[in-house]
């Protein structure tokens, strides 16, 4: 898209863990698909975050 930069600063995971975990770095900025809307925000953090990055929530298979 023009006028977008190709990357942005971002706060992510490679694995899941403790705050050791949180890598800060540059990731490829999202492209929209035709019936999406791009969003720039500053911050956003919520207690859902730290429940899933100590693996509170996994994938079960149903039997």
């Amino acid at each position: 898209m023009a006028g977008l930069p190709d990357t942005m600063l971002a706060a992510y995971l490679t694995e899941l863990g403790g705050p050791e975990r949180i890598r800060i770095g540059p990731l490829p900025v999202p492209v929209p698909g035709p019936t999406d809307v791009l969003v720039r925000t500053e911050l956003a953090v919520n207690h859902v975050d730290t429940f899933v990055r100590s693996g509170g929530l996994t994938h079960r298979s149903r039997s």
